[in-house]
């Protein structure tokens, strides 16, 4: 068990001012002791008021990780003692977990992450990776993470540039011919931004001309690869809706057999050229808006 950041707050009995203090020294517990009353560890800590100069020395218990603090010579001040406890990452298990769980923030990292929990889970998949029901799972899977990606990086440059902002706007009809009253407009300097996000977030970004008109209008470019490139994931939001709302069959039942192995895979590479055709496309506005590292 490890522990980060510790505080300690008194109130003196002399002057009544409060004395806190941080990162002193924590006692151990002895794990490997025959009893428990054997493992309680102790620290002594020495204070001063830094009003009247009053000194005093809190010990500090450590009872199998629960943390006490006392003044056996003023047992009446009541010492309050906050120590936050940190994730063990001595056990390989624990820290594959914790990697599991996180989550980039930036579209471009969380999409490179998912990649990677994807690419760990079919180590472990075995047997079931020859099942069409995978395929499909999977399939969706790669399909979700390109909607993700391109509603979360619109959004982003939209908020975070203003002429991007005003493009969109000037060149989208559905946003062009929104009005708002002056007075909204003057409780809420930000109400242009916000009206804008929400109309970026609320779109469908399996519909995928509407995407293109949506990036191009806002940033000048399409953000696929080629036309090619958009034909064939025109045609995964397809099978997209058939595997969603038909449980992978065709208007007509019949059972899609094309979403294989192989299918599954070239979605994968299609997307991904189309995620890394708009961070080389639209380099300059994303870096921008990403903040810069100190060192």
């Amino acid at each position: 068990m490890s522990f980060g950041k510790r505080a300690l707050r008194f109130h003196c009995s002399e002057c009544d001012t409060a004395i806190e203090e941080e990162g002193f020294d924590l006692p151990g517990f002895d794990y490997m002791s025959e009893s428990h009353a054997d493992g309680i560890g102790t620290e002594d800590v020495d204070f001063q008021c830094p009003e009247c100069d009053k000194e005093y020395t809190v010990q500090i218990t450590n009872s199998f990780d629960n943390f006490e603090a006392q003044i056996y010579a003023e047992p009446k001040i009541r010492v309050q003692l906050s120590v936050v406890e940190l994730p063990d990452f001595d056990d390989e298990f624990d820290y594959q977990d914790y990697l599991k769980s996180y989550v980039p923030t930036e579209p471009k990292d969380r999409f490179s992450h998912s990649l990677e929990l994807i690419a760990d889970m079919l180590t472990s998949a075995k047997a079931v990776t020859s099942y069409p029901v995978f395929h499909r799972m999977l399939f969706l899977q790669y399909m979700a993470m390109m909607e993700a990606y391109l509603c979360d990086r619109l959004v982003l440059l939209v908020q975070g540039i203003e002429p991007v902002r005003i493009k969109l706007i000037q060149n989208y009809n559905s946003l062009k011919n929104q009005q708002y009253p002056l007075v909204a407009l003057a409780s809420d300097p930000n109400l242009i931004t916000k009206k804008t996000v929400s109309f970026l977030k609320a779109q469908l970004y399996h519909e995928l001309d509407a995407v293109d008109n949506l990036y191009q209008a806002a940033l000048g470019a399409s953000p696929f690869v080629d036309e090619k490139n958009k034909k064939f994931l025109k045609e995964a939001t397809i099978n997209r809706h058939h595997c969603v709302h038909r449980e992978g069959k065709d208007n007509d039942g019949v059972v899609l057999t094309e979403v294989n192995e192989a299918y599954v895979q070239e979605v994968c590479s299609q997307i991904t050229a189309l995620v890394e055709n708009i961070e080389t496309v639209y380099k300059a506005e994303i870096e921008s808006i990403q903040p810069v590292i100190p060192f």
